[in-house]
């Protein structure tokens, strides 16, 4: 699989040194892109990073190539988001600009997987959509809300995932996840199908070995 990986700017939090370990075939963020002007204190805008990741995604299918396809966004980030004008007109008004980009991520997903269907790729490419934290800073817009959480969302087989439903998750599942829900033959052992028992648990006793 080619591995591509799309960001702001991949230098924070050490993502590039990351993604290097791992290999990636290629890292695309505000360095190896041509400025228009619309860039953020993180780099390359949302809106940007999707038409790209829509290059990207053609030019492997042009070559007949299985890949693999991280992209992480930024402008939902707190405390109030980062406005983009350019979704006004696919965006209404919302009662905040953090909501405003909310919605336009939104926007942007149900976009890029319509692409996807178009291309005739959908029907063979597994989608993970994952947050990395919940929102930090001001709940007040939660309330009422339900409980907050963290959560996966995913065109996988269920029975492909080795987990069902109900099943409570953890980051550290993720990997195994990922790799079962594509379907993709591997050895791997993971940190996580070491532990027996309760995981969280395990991980509040062992937070600083961790």
């Amino acid at each position: 699989y080619k591995s591509t990986y799309l960001n702001g700017n991949t230098d924070h939090g050490g993502t590039k040194a990351l993604l290097n370990t791992f290999r990636f075939d290629k890292i695309i963020d505000y360095k190896n892109i041509k400025s228009n002007g619309y860039e953020s204190r993180y780099g390359l805008r949302d809106k940007d990073l999707f038409e790209l990741a829509k290059k990207e995604i053609e030019n492997n299918q042009s070559s007949k190539t299985p890949f693999a396809l991280f992209l992480s966004t930024t402008d939902t980030h707190p405390p109030n988001g980062i406005y983009d004008d350019r979704m006004q007109s696919f965006i209404s008004d919302q009662n905040s600009e953090l909501e405003f980009m909310i919605a336009s991520v939104d926007y942007m997903i149900g976009d890029f997987i319509s692409f996807l269907n178009k291309k005739d790729i959908l029907e063979n490419t597994i989608i993970y959509i994952f947050p990395d934290h919940l929102m930090m800073g001001d709940p007040s817009m939660f309330e009422n809300t339900g409980e907050r959480g963290l959560y996966l969302i995913t065109n996988a087989k269920e029975e492909k995932l080795s987990i069902n439903s109900s099943d409570e998750l953890y980051q550290i599942d993720l990997p195994k996840i990922i790799l079962n829900g594509a379907e993709i033959k591997h050895n791997l052992k993971f940190f996580t199908d070491y532990i027996t028992g309760n995981k969280n648990t395990f991980i509040k006793n062992n937070v600083v070995s961790i």
